[in-house]
């Protein structure tokens, strides 16, 4: 639900030199969670069409109770949009989604449009639909398919948000590329956790200290990656730094972006030499 009472000041501050501090703010992942639980419940018994409803509904009303954050509103917003699309039988690539969606935010609150969180949440989903694909076609010739995805992705929303990141905080953080592949996957382990060991003590309270035991053994493993990625170096930028890195970073973004384009120029250009000689 998003409270923070218990975190301790220091175990948080590694979260942010580990370049994860998204992870401690509720996102989409949290959503996406809860409404795939949802579907995955309820299809057999509604059928598609219906069961998209229900998620939607308890989506909606997890928004609600914990708050319209930048990343859960725009979640609920696309998920929202990309299910009325499916009722009218007119699905959207993601990409058109997410402008959709940022237009309704500008529309609706143009301030929080503007705000710095907002901004970043919606650079990194764009990062992730447009950047994402290319650098896992890549990746994957040297890695294996699940890295190849999880380090594309990576890549993908550190490009897009490092150059605002660079010019809001004046540094970067390296180590996320490689923090964000090793966490994603116990994050979202503990959150499915949560949500299992919540409901099996609902029913059995005596099951409490067991399960307790298994989110203690969670919890450890994903503080101990953030400790261990805070204490890489940060990259401060300050003076020429600063619009340098930001160029390196834009223009090697552009550079996947592009490359799928240029080979393919070249793949036609070739091809038409070998038609012409013929």
């Amino acid at each position: 639900m998003g409270f923070r009472d218990d975190l301790d000041a220091e175990e948080a501050e590694d979260f942010r030199k580990a370049g994860c501090a998204h992870i401690l703010a509720l996102s989409g992942q949290h959503l996406s969670i809860l409404a795939a639980a949802v579907s995955l419940l309820c299809k057999p018994l509604l059928g598609p069409r219906k069961s998209r409803i229900a998620s939607l509904l308890l989506a909606s009303a997890f928004v609600f109770v914990a708050g319209p954050g930048p990343s859960l509103l725009r979640s609920i917003l696309m998920y929202g949009l990309a299910a009325l699309a499916f009722f009218l039988d007119r699905p959207q690539p993601s990409l058109n989604v997410l402008a959709l969606a940022f237009a309704a935010t500008a529309l609706a609150d143009p301030t929080a449009a503007r705000s710095l969180s907002y901004t970043l949440s919606y650079l990194a989903l764009f990062g992730l639909v447009v950047l994402g694909p290319r650098f896992e076609r890549l990746l994957l010739p040297i890695l294996p398919p699940p890295l190849a995805a999880a380090f594309a992705a990576s890549l993908a929303a550190q490009c897009a948000t490092g150059p605002l990141m660079a010019i809001a905080f004046g540094a970067l953080y390296p180590s996320g590329l490689l923090a964000s592949v090793v966490s994603s996957p116990l994050v979202a382990a503990f959150i499915w956790w949560g949500l299992g060991a919540s409901l099996l003590v609902g029913a059995f309270p005596g099951l409490a200290p067991a399960l307790a035991v298994v989110s203690g053994l969670l919890h450890k493993a994903l503080a101990w990656t953030m400790s261990f990625f805070a204490g890489w170096p940060a990259l401060t930028l300050s003076g020429p730094s600063l619009p340098l890195a930001v160029a390196v970073v834009v223009l090697a973004a552009a550079f996947v972006y592009a490359l799928p384009h240029v080979e393919y120029r070249a793949f036609a250009h070739r091809r038409a030499r070998r038609a012409t000689k013929l």
